[in-house]
């Protein structure tokens, strides 16, 4: 499996278009309480803007931009063209699930990406915008289903580019913890020891241990944690029986997964549920 893959599988791409084509004035976002747990995603293709979050400085945006903040965060994005010549799409985006999100958390508060330099994305922008300016049927979905798709190549660039500095996203584009990641991904309840992980990543145990830590931003045995702990809930939410999967998982009783699960998240995993189940 590639390196991209199980992840997003792991923590899939959801995506819901808001604003497509001409944005004058002053934005606040979130725009509405429902949408406060979901990041947003700007991609401005003609104008200038002033983009402004709490605790940043404000960032000028004079060129077609990219703006992606993957995680909840109120922010601004003030026009400041007077030509008219503006031409922006808006979405919400979510990325699994939020409180034990591996991609989010190894992403910026705040990500700008100049289109000039990225002509991987160049197509799929012509299609969300061409899709915003006609009147098909189908049109929301149709844009939902792009920006989940962009978002994709969004984050395979930043792979290719090796441009994140620390989390999951950095170790994947690492040629040397990238095995590890993805052999632990593939097969969540082997015995991951440090030796065994090392070893898979053809580095020693010492020389691993630390290059892992400064890359991924955890210890390995946390990433292993983290990575059994996220499946756990993503079966949960399916209605699966937490006591049928312990063993698969690694653990040789259910109760030494609760344990696992209540360090990893302060919670049972049936209070968990509790919290996380439609009302």
């Amino acid at each position: 499996m590639d390196r991209l893959t199980l992840l997003l599988q792991q923590f899939p791409v959801n995506a819901s278009v808001i604003h497509a084509g001409t944005l004058a004035g002053s934005h606040t976002f979130p725009l509405t309480e429902s949408a406060a747990s979901y990041g947003h995603l700007h991609v401005i293709r003609q104008g200038r803007y002033i983009l402004q979050s709490a605790g940043y400085q404000e960032i000028n945006i004079d060129e077609p931009t990219v703006v992606y903040l993957p995680n909840p965060k109120q922010h601004e994005l003030r026009s400041v063209d007077t030509s008219g010549a503006q031409e922006v799409l808006c979405a919400t985006v979510q990325l699994g699930e939020i409180a034990h999100n591996q991609i989010s958390s190894s992403l910026p508060d705040v990500l700008l990406m100049p289109l000039a330099g990225v002509a991987s994305l160049e197509n799929t922008i012509n299609l969300l915008f061409s899709e915003a300016n006609a009147d098909y049927c189908g049109k929301q979905i149709a844009q939902d289903s792009l920006v989940e798709y962009f978002l994709v190549l969004l984050l395979r660039e930043l792979i290719d580019r090796d441009a994140v500095e620390i989390g999951i996203l950095a170790g994947l584009a690492d040629k040397h913890l990238v095995k590890a990641l993805v052999a632990v991904q593939e097969n969540p309840g082997n015995d991951w020891t440090l030796m065994t992980m090392a070893s898979t990543a053809g580095m020693s145990r010492s020389r691993f241990a630390e290059h892992f830590k400064q890359t991924v931003g955890m210890t390995p045995h946390q990433y292993v944690t983290n990575w059994r702990v996220a499946i756990v809930q993503k079966r949960l939410s399916r209605g699966e029986n937490f006591n049928l999967f312990a063993q698969e998982l690694g653990y040789s009783h259910p109760s030494a997964l609760v344990r696992a699960f209540q360090q990893q998240t302060g919670l049972t995993p049936a209070s968990w549920l509790k919290q996380h189940s439609p009302p």
